[in-house]
């Protein structure tokens, strides 16, 4: 009997002790999450001082993680982007795009919001810091394709297809560009005049609308009406009641500044160059587009020398893993330095802009196909074949060597094989029209050549 009754008395302990430790453990659970959303919060809120927001989102991440919060451990991983972006921190940008996808693909259902905006985030991340533009519109389509009105924000919507508007800008076709945007910037005005979206202020998105239409008119060659979507851009920054961040107010001036000149007002682009300068704070990479404005400034007045001192200035301060911004830049250094008759250099400066584009061991003797496989930027490239080609034409000149008119020859075969490429993978009929009709002028120099080199 007494050893019964201590028997059930032993049991009653351990269930008692069992009992405590499940509540410390209930209590201890319950502090970490409670802790870990108060972390986040702070996270949130400091956007003001990126170091504080980095701080606390990793003392956030992993109470989230323990305790299973995943929808906000998602969105406080994702809210790093916008700190490294701010700092600069490119590689520390690619690294939490990555991890933040790779938790919402782990923790999330399919279709989750979260799960698209996190790809929607990769695209950007692929499309600014690799410009690899293929991908990048690989995970925009990817989140517009599980895109559910029900469960996410129009406004979310429209973000996509600007992006996608920006890729097909990119890759040169125009028209399709034009197209996705148009009903980006509708989406957004759509979005405006709901009662719910009332409390969010998408007027930034709007800029970046306008914006992005006004490149599409650029390469177009309507400077007009680039300039008009400009000037709406201007008066957006400037009249709402939300301040905008520097970097609205640095694009929109350097892009007035370039189709000022496009219209030959160089005042008006002196102004717009000038206001550029006075931006304050100004990271390298943002004091490296004053600087390539100003040389485009310099430029169209004929003033080569500080056309090139700028030009370097642009590309000592550009970011390297910017290959399409470096080789446009390559492009300017190539002009001024034909322009002040450092001929060679220049053929030099158009070998480097091109190896960003289409990394291969010699222009001179590589074949077609090996440059079509992998290149980005078609205009870009263009634009540096044809410089290419003009400068060998000039060396032959001034060196008195055909060889040079060979190798111009050549590089004009890679600007015809590039066009065709181009106008096989374009979606639309548009785009290759628009081709077409810029691909007289270097047909005809092409011809020229080939004749001059058949009479001698």
């Amino acid at each position: 009997m007494c050893r019964t009754l201590s028997l059930i008395a032993i049991r009653w302990c351990f269930a008692a002790l069992f009992l405590v430790v499940i509540t410390n453990r209930s209590v201890a659970q319950r502090q970490d999450s409670l802790l870990g959303l108060r972390y986040a919060r702070i996270a949130d809120t400091s956007y003001l001082n990126v170091d504080t927001c980095i701080r606390y989102t990793y003392l956030a991440l992993p109470l989230l993680k323990k305790t299973g919060q995943w929808e906000q451990y998602v969105t406080t991983y994702a809210g790093l982007s916008y700190c490294y972006n701010t700092k600069g921190y490119l590689d520390s940008l690619v690294i939490v795009n990555r991890a933040a996808s790779a938790a919402a693909e782990a923790y999330l259902p399919a279709k989750h919001h979260l799960l698209i905006a996190t790809k929607n985030n990769l695209g950007v991340v692929y499309r600014d810091v690799y410009q690899d533009f293929d991908q990048a519109l690989h995970y925009f389509e990817t989140a517009l394709a599980h895109f559910d009105s029900s469960k996410a924000r129009i406004t979310f919507k429209a973000n996509v297809l600007k992006n996608i508007g920006n890729i097909h800008i990119r890759r040169g076709d125009f028209n399709l560009a034009e197209l996705y945007l148009k009903e980006t910037l509708n989406t957004y005005r759509s979005a405006a005049k709901i009662a719910f979206y009332e409390q969010l202020d998408i007027s930034f998105r709007v800029a970046e609308s306008y914006q992005a239409l006004a490149k599409v008119a650029q390469y177009q060659a309507d400077y007009s009406l680039e300039k008009a979507y400009l000037l709406q851009m201007l008066q957006l920054l400037t009249t709402s009641e939300r301040p905008f961040a520097t970097s609205y107010y640095l694009a929109c001036y350097t892009e007035l500044a370039e189709v000022s000149l496009q219209l030959n007002d160089p005042t008006a682009a002196t102004r717009y160059v000038q206001l550029a300068f006075a931006l304050p704070n100004l990271r390298p990479d943002q004091e490296a587009e004053v600087y390539y404005a100003n040389a485009r400034l310099h430029a169209a007045q004929n003033a080569w020398k500080p056309a090139l001192a700028a030009t370097e200035l642009a590309l000592a301060r550009m970011s390297s893993e910017k290959v399409v911004d470096m080789a446009k830049r390559q492009e300017l250094r190539a002009t001024c330095l034909l322009q002040l008759h450092q001929t060679s250099a220049a053929l030099q400066a158009t070998n480097i802009g091109l190896k960003y584009l289409a990394p291969t061991q010699s222009w001179s003797t590589a074949s077609y196909d090996l440059v079509l496989k992998d290149f980005r930027s078609p205009t870009t490239c263009l634009q540096l074949l044809l410089t290419r080609a003009s400068i060998q034409q000039q060396l032959a000149v001034a060196q008195g060597r055909s060889t040079y008119l060979d190798t111009a020859l050549l590089t004009y075969h890679y600007v015809a094989e590039l066009s065709d490429a181009l106008r096989r993978d374009y979606q639309s009929q548009e785009a290759k029209l628009f081709l077409g009709a810029n691909s007289h002028d270097y047909y005809e120099k092409a011809i020229a050549l080939a004749e001059q080199r058949y009479q001698q």
